[in-house]
């Protein structure tokens, strides 16, 4: 058996490890919940536990037992990795058992670019697919070629389903973005940051019911049990005021 460390830096150049274990059954990552809790407890006492205010980890079920085990051990507050929340409410919001459409839409767009770029070039790929070169190229009379031309050139439906996603992921992904940024800390914006995100949406289904709540109960779903913390709750209440 093999203890292997794969390191990384962030942003800030600060260093960021992995711990794998190599075995005849194949390579895993070291996360079960003692030796999580063995890793961050010496964490902890390194640091000094009075010095924490909160503990952070991912959303997987050993990274919170150990969270948890700590917070009850020495009083901090634990706390979900904030990304990794919003990825999974974008993730849920294409889950094929309750976003059908999206789902499909998602499919179909994959097979051109990614869903946002797709929009923004709408028409210059149209344009493309009527050019002479395009039409004369051995691409456009494969199979391939001939159904992402007409899903381009022809599906009215397939551009409005494009136009539905963005409505709906892009405040989110806004979120994202200022979860994962290093101007600035995210925790005491983030509350805010949610509000306007579900407003937008809102907003965005014309304040539709039949179209935004589905989408609200994913947010809120994943919020509640998740991502809702005293601490964010006295960050947003100190700092009110959401900037872009």
């Amino acid at each position: 058996m093999s203890d292997m460390t794969d390191g990384w830096s962030n942003r800030r150049q600060e260093p960021l490890i992995n711990f794998f274990v190599y075995c005849p059954k194949g390579t895993i990552l070291t996360k079960d919940a003692d030796t999580l809790y063995g890793i961050f407890n010496e964490v902890v006492q390194l640091i000094g536990p009075n010095y924490i205010v909160q503990f952070i980890t991912d959303n997987e079920a050993a990274y919170k037992a150990v969270g948890k085990r700590l917070q009850r051990e020495y009083g901090f507050f634990w706390a979900p990795c904030a990304a990794h929340c919003i990825d999974l409410m974008l993730e849920n919001l294409v889950d094929v058992r309750h976003f059908l459409t999206i789902d499909a839409t998602i499919i179909k767009a994959k097979n051109i670019t990614n869903l946002q770029c797709l929009l923004k070039s709408k028409k210059e790929l149209r344009q493309m697919f009527t050019c002479d070169k395009w039409l004369n190229s051995k691409l456009a009379k494969s199979v391939v070629g001939k159904e992402v031309a007409k899903l381009v050139l022809e599906d009215r439906d397939f551009w409005l389903q494009c136009q539905h996603v963005v409505k709906i992921s892009e405040p989110l992904v806004r979120v994202l973005r200022l979860t994962v940024g290093d101007e600035k800390p995210s925790m005491r914006y983030l509350y805010e940051a949610i509000d306007k995100a579900k407003e937008t949406i809102k907003s965005n289904l014309k304040k539709r019911l039949s179209l935004y709540m589905s989408v609200l109960r994913v947010i809120d779903a994943r919020w509640d049990k998740q991502l809702s913390s005293p601490l964010h709750s006295a960050g947003c209440f100190f700092k009110p005021s959401f900037k872009k």
